[in-house]
């Protein structure tokens, strides 16, 4: 099954890395519960997203994750305004992995 994390619900402007923390640990319980397929991460209504907060929520994913199960298993929605820093913090990560 499918699950769904409206970010709006915590705010439409996520600055913080504590906001980001809070946000991962619940998507970490549904990516390592075993009824889940995958989850969206849905950005609609969002006004602002900061680097810190992306990097917190997503970009420590790619530590623990690879990234062919993270592809499968995470998926992003309305992320037009936040995609170049979605993007830059997950391809920042991945070339830092050894």
């Amino acid at each position: 099954m499918e699950e769904q994390i409206k970010l709006l619900t915590y705010n439409d402007t996520l600055a913080t890395r504590k906001q980001g923390l809070d946000i991962r640990l619940k998507l970490l319980k549904k990516l390592n519960d075993p009824n889940c397929s995958s989850v969206v991460l849905d950005f609609e209504g969002v006004a602002l997203v900061t680097h810190g907060f992306i990097d917190e929520l997503v970009g420590k994913l790619v530590e623990d994750y690879n990234s062919i199960t993270l592809r499968a298993e995470l998926r992003f929605k309305n992320i037009d305004k936040h995609r170049s820093v979605i993007n830059y913090v997950i391809e920042d990560r991945w070339k830092n992995i050894d």
